[in-house]
């Protein structure tokens, strides 16, 4: 029997480690690298341009690595469940691709499931996004997400050891389900530039976004790695606790403009992000709403994980998943450890590129004749301190120690709470450095 298989590239764009890649390769005849632009991706317009950008040139990457293979890939527009009656004509025999545990992934999946069934396809997926079988660890829970990172723990201990990482792909190995591709390739399936896809006009039009979207895990062929941190996994199991945040009641509805540019770049590091986060959820009562600030890093971060975003947001803006309340970051003592010299804060507040490494994270501090050289007076150029971070902090814990006390009695919390809280751990606040 001939085996014509279709390996459906989503957020894995690499030749190594790639589980579902190596099972589309195994005893065929004719193997096809694919990869669908879905301009209908739950409407979601949470991709910024250096987002699109960085898919892109992923793209060519994955293209040109095929490219030494003597293969290459198929770039398709349009929705999945309209575009694979199409691709099946090619005699497909076989479909693959990567297990995608996010709530419209394992919608739209199901459906081609279905639909490759009633084509008579082979589909074969593996779990390669994540190190260990997230529906077997919810089953594992009777059902539910584990909610503690202990709980967590517990559940994949019981679990086999993660395989090692694949090899990459050889030219032994396509060489051996090579399949011609036609003098016309680019014109019909070629990756995509910006000014194609009105990537740069959506921008200044948000409601063509709407139109073009697309979903994807910034994973270059070069670099991408899987790392082994199980605490990100475990956020992977919880994609329905993102809906503990409706209706949420904040303390200060705080209002972001779109044309701001927060303090985060593509290359925010997640320590970075949980300073952020901690310190708008544990320094300050101003507990922000936090899915509308989720959206913008969804949409300014190039590696943006819809799980792992979620789940951190919700723990570090203490909404979910959260124990210790009584460490928080300082944000002075935070940034002249990570960033000494303030590059940072010169780049995003250029108000402030002038002052001095001393007084770079606390303006308020530096001498009326050091603003003046910085051309940045405190009060007239930059405002003037909004809170004092040590006060707020304290107070703010002291009011979470509140509602642990009042919440311990409740299932699951009463154990964890005994475990992580001392009075003298919440008198003596551990404010980060």
């Amino acid at each position: 029997m001939v085996v014509n298989s279709v390996h459906w590239f989503r957020k894995g764009l690499r030749l190594h480690d790639n589980p579902a890649l190596q099972e589309a390769l195994n005893g065929a005849d004719t193997v096809r690298c694919v990869y669908i632009l879905d301009p209908w991706f739950a409407g979601s317009a949470n991709v910024g341009i250096n987002r699109w950008r960085f898919l892109l040139e992923s793209l060519e990457d994955l293209d040109s690595s095929l490219r030494k293979l003597y293969s290459r890939l198929f770039v398709v527009r349009g929705q999945p469940a309209n575009v694979f009656p199409s691709l099946f004509k090619w005699n497909v025999t076989r479909l693959t691709f990567e297990y995608d545990s996010e709530p419209y992934g394992k919608e739209r999946d199901g459906a081609i499931i279905k639909m490759a069934q009633e084509f008579g396809v082979e589909t074969i997926v593996r779990n390669s996004h994540t190190l260990y079988n997230l529906d077997r660890i919810v089953e594992m829970n009777n059902g539910s997400p584990p909610l503690t990172f202990k709980r967590f723990q517990a559940l994949v201990n019981r679990l086999e050891l993660p395989m090692k990482p694949l090899p990459t792909i050889t030219q032994e190995q396509m060489g051996s389900c090579r399949t011609k591709i036609a003098d016309n390739h680019d014109e019909h399936y070629s990756v995509p530039s910006l000014e194609e896809l009105e990537a740069m006009d959506y921008r200044q039009h948000p409601h063509r976004a709407k139109g073009w979207s697309c979903h994807f895990q910034g994973q270059t062929i070069k670099q991408a790695k899987r790392q082994y941190r199980i605490r990100i996994e475990s956020y992977y199991t919880g994609s329905d606790a993102r809906r503990m945040w409706q209706g949420l009641k904040t303390i200060m509805d705080y209002k972001w403009k779109p044309s701001s540019e927060l303090p985060s770049d593509a290359s925010l590091p997640n320590e970075l992000n949980a300073f952020y986060a901690n310190f708008e959820g544990s320094n300050t009562e101003a507990c922000m709403r936090a899915p509308a600030v989720l959206d913008v890093f969804e949409e300014l971060l190039l590696d943006a994980d819809w799980s792992v975003n979620a789940g951190s947001w919700m723990w570090l803006s203490c909404s979910a998943f959260f124990q210790q309340f009584f460490h928080c970051y300082c944000p002075v003592g935070f940034g002249k450890r990570t960033d000494p010299s303030g590059d940072y804060i010169r780049r995003y507040i250029p108000k402030l590129k002038d002052y001095p490494n001393r007084y770079i994270y606390e303006p308020w501090r530096a001498p009326e004749s050091v603003q003046k050289a910085a051309n940045c007076i405190v009060g007239v150029d930059y405002p003037k301190p909004m809170i004092n971070h040590a006060e707020g902090s304290r107070l703010n814990i002291e009011r979470m120690k509140q509602v642990y006390q009042q919440l311990s009695h409740y299932k699951g919390l009463s154990e964890s709470f005994n475990l992580i809280y001392t009075g003298e751990q919440v008198k003596n606040i551990s404010y980060l450095q």
